[in-house]
């Protein structure tokens, strides 16, 4: 038969067991509550060039982007100092960051009008040429001091191969960094427009006269 002391003992585990089961449900139904929020939508533009129709140039593939862990997914990161990742509350691109960079930088490249065609799936006509970018920066970051600064960075990696023999044929990385008013969401996005424009850009003509000057 129990005794006193073991009844007490028992009644103390009882309410602790129920008010870690409660806290439990608290933490499940706050987690719940916040994946469940609806997140405003953002979404970048490729390169709006001249080129016109396709072009004499060789068939390219364009691959999706490596990169960090942080940077796989569809929210905004940002970076509070260079061991911190944070993101945006409340808003997130309309598709991972890894896919849309894939899907700017494919379009940026059909609309140069330089390319028989330009592919980022398994479909389509065999490569001639691959393209492999690497993003290592894609973000937010904030200065210190008493005056908060904003800006938005971009630093992106290419590397061109020949798929007949997987050769290297080129490797550049492209960066700039734009200033911001401030961390609200339209800022936010407008800087990240800026400056994955100008990364572009140079992108799209460094491998356009990458692959001219192999005669291609």
């Amino acid at each position: 038969m129990p005794t006193v002391g073991s009844r007490r003992w028992f009644s103390a585990a009882a309410l602790l067991a129920a008010a870690l089961t409660g806290l439990a449900g608290c933490g499940t139904l706050s987690t719940l509550d916040s994946a469940s929020r609806v997140l405003d939508t953002y979404e970048l533009t490729p390169l709006s060039l001249s080129g016109g129709s396709a072009g004499r140039g060789p068939v390219l593939y364009v691959a999706e982007p490596t990169g960090s862990a942080a940077l796989q997914s569809d929210r905004i990161v940002v970076k509070p100092s260079s061991v911190q990742v944070a993101l945006l509350p409340d808003a997130r691109w309309v598709e991972p960051t890894p896919v849309l960079f894939q899907r700017l930088l494919r379009q940026s490249l059909v609309n140069s009008g330089r390319f028989r065609f330009v592919s980022s799936s398994a479909t389509g006509p065999i490569s001639e040429y691959a393209v492999v970018p690497d993003i290592e920066a894609f973000q937010v970051e904030t200065g210190g001091g008493e005056d908060v600064s904003y800006s938005v960075s971009v630093r992106i990696g290419f590397t061109l191969i020949r798929d007949l023999d997987q050769q290297v044929v080129g490797a550049r990385w492209f960066g700039t960094s734009v200033p911001i008013a401030d961390d609200s969401a339209l800022a936010v996005v407008g800087g990240f427009e800026a400056a994955n424009q100008a990364v572009l850009r140079q992108a799209v003509d460094w491998i356009v006269a990458s692959l001219a000057s192999r005669g291609s």
